[in-house]
């Protein structure tokens, strides 16, 4: 049995497990996150609002109901160490059974856990913050630091930022030093992509949902304003798709719904689809 319960499938994504070639799985949001708090259940809202989407791929050459995939609950514990664990047997199971991974919903410090255990080459990170901070509040493992640990622990060879606009100086500093690659222009990004495109790459796409700007994405824990159009995240995931590289898994995180109003939750899950088809290269 995996550790998860589902009680609602995203986009009614019910494949049967031994066919299935991606599974979903939700995480909690993080109880102790510094920012904006969901007053509705994340996950489960953003599976009730994925069937708003219709059925067609943004660039309509193809359908997502043609996608082999299952989804298999939420983790129910909210204690770190065994989601630490639950995510590691996760992965243990997808590794032996040749599938992928798309976590959906909660903290983007799950991540973490995620590339430890998948080990990517690559990092690709959608966000408004570079998450180097050295601690936040006085804790050294956050959604705003998680991917300073990753870099620290050598979990990943090469990381990309796109969308970044708010960090403090020694993020920046750091950053710079660890060679982590940041990019805001649209023009730009496809031709780091490109040069990625090397034999042998295996590649983690992690979406903070908080790289949109506000005016279509404000239901994240920490918004920002200046970010993305929804089309300029299509289309760099488009270029991802062009190229030979592997994308072993992903995520889209801090999806945090404070009111009823549906069109955040559906861009999510627009999301959501579209990175599912590119981590199956459709």
């Amino acid at each position: 049995m995996l550790p998860s319960e589902l009680n609602c499938s995203f986009y009614g994504f019910n494949h049967p497990l031994e066919e299935a070639e991606l599974l979903i799985l939700g995480i909690p949001y993080y109880e102790k996150a510094y920012g904006g708090k969901p007053s509705i259940p994340p996950t489960s809202f953003l599976r009730i609002l994925s069937r708003y989407v219709e059925d067609n791929y943004v660039d309509g050459d193809g359908y997502y109901s043609s996608l082999k995939i299952r989804d298999i609950g939420d983790l129910q514990s909210s204690d770190e160490e065994d989601i630490e664990l639950d995510i590691a047997s996760i992965t243990r199971f997808i590794e032996k059974t040749k599938k992928k991974l798309l976590m959906i919903g909660g903290s983007h410090m799950y991540t973490y856990y995620m590339v430890k255990s998948l080990r990517p080459h690559i990092m690709i990170v959608f966000d408004a913050h570079l998450d180097l901070k050295r601690r936040l509040m006085g804790h050294e493992f956050n959604h705003a630091t998680y991917l300073r640990r990753i870099i620290e622990e050598k979990h990943v060879d090469k990381i990309l930022v796109i969308g970044s606009r708010a960090y403090e100086e020694e993020e920046v500093d750091y950053g710079f030093d660890k060679k982590i690659f940041r990019i805001n222009e649209l023009s730009g990004v496809r031709e780091w992509i490109m040069e990625l495109d090397t034999e042998d790459s295996k590649v983690y796409i992690s979406i903070d949902l908080d790289h949109l700007d506000p005016s279509h994405m404000p239901h994240v824990t920490n918004p920002e304003p200046l970010g993305l159009h929804p089309w300029e995240t299509f289309k760099i995931l488009s270029y991802i798709r062009e190229t030979s590289l592997e994308v072993i898994g992903g995520d889209v995180v801090e999806y945090s719904p404070y009111t009823l109003e549906v069109y955040p939750g559906v861009l999510a899950s627009r999301i959501c689809l579209e990175l599912a088809r590119t981590i199956l290269k459709t």
